[in-house]
């Protein structure tokens, strides 16, 4: 089956989504995928990447409607059966495989999702709507190496996603600005009460531990005097959280300063309660700034 997207080329961000949707390794991740248009441009970059990918939605029936009339409002679609819920855009072979299908399964018949997975098949999955059992059974169905399971929406169903899968969608990019963007996004799914910094910190902590990250926390780098909130070995970001408001901000740009000199930091987020900006690089060392405001309690 050939299946040409013929739209304008979608770019999707934050980056660990576009880095989800041209994967081709065996995985589960969880994205914020948060309005069904989002959804549609997730699985349009998908077979975008990968001319051969085959996309199942899984979601409710009522939601497969407004699926379908999306596609439709996009001038994508050739052919769409309803009765099977199958859709094939443009481009396709119309009598292979259909480019985007949807499955649902009624509380108790998860094992209606179950079933043989070919090469290059996604699931994308509505973490509200699935249970814990249509998850293992979507999870057990992924059988080849270019087989994945994308959940998205407010419920992450399963919580234990560990770095590890963060880092197989990764795994073809080497870009530290990659890693930074997507420990960002990890930031913004978790929520913090930051009126103390120290509980901002438990909040930060228990929200990786829940994601399964490896991280250390008042990390002692090398030089043996600083000791920065939050370092990831994996690959050497460190992050550093300022949550009350009562501190200087050239103090705070000397800190980070001080970090980036350290050859154990190869980048460096910056948390804070207020807006502070920050140079792309400091000492050679990528940088990003993060605004915990975004995510208060």
């Amino acid at each position: 089956m050939q299946n040409r997207v013929e739209a304008e080329s979608i770019c999707l961000n934050p980056p660990l989504h576009e880095l989800a949707a041209k994967s081709e390794l065996n995985y589960h991740i969880h994205l914020s995928l948060d309005i069904k248009m989002e959804v549609i441009h997730f699985a349009l970059r998908s077979i975008e990447w990968n001319k051969k990918r085959q996309i199942v939605i899984v979601c409710s029936q009522k939601d497969k409607d407004a699926y379908v009339g999306l596609l439709n409002s996009l001038g994508l679609v050739a052919k769409v059966k309803y009765e099977s819920r199958w859709v094939w855009l443009k481009g396709a072979d119309l009598a292979g495989a259909p480019s985007i299908s949807f499955a649902h399964c009624p509380l108790g018949n998860e094992e209606a999702l179950a079933g043989y997975c070919p090469h290059n098949l996604r699931f994308i999955a509505s973490g509200d709507y699935l249970t814990t059992k249509a998850l293992l059974v979507l999870k057990a169905g992924l059988t080849n190496k270019d087989n994945s399971l994308v959940t998205f929406g407010e419920r992450n169903p399963d919580p234990k996603i560990t770095e590890h899968w963060i880092k197989a969608i990764g795994a073809e990019s080497k870009s530290l600005i990659d890693k930074l963007e997507a420990l960002i996004g990890i930031l913004r799914k978790g929520k913090y009460e930051f009126a103390d910094e120290k509980v901002c910190q438990e909040y930060l902590e228990e929200h990786f531990t829940n994601l399964g990250l490896r991280f250390e926390r008042e990390y002692r780098l090398s030089d043996g005097r600083s000791i920065i909130d939050f370092f990831f070995p994996n690959s050497g970001i460190g992050l550093e959280v300022k949550a009350s408001k009562a501190w200087n901000k050239m103090g705070v740009y000397r800190q980070c300063e001080r970090y980036c000199l350290n050859p154990e930091v190869t980048g460096l987020i910056l948390a804070t309660a207020k807006p502070q900006g920050l140079p792309e690089k400091i000492e050679g060392k990528p940088t990003r700034f993060y605004y915990l405001g975004e995510n208060g309690l």
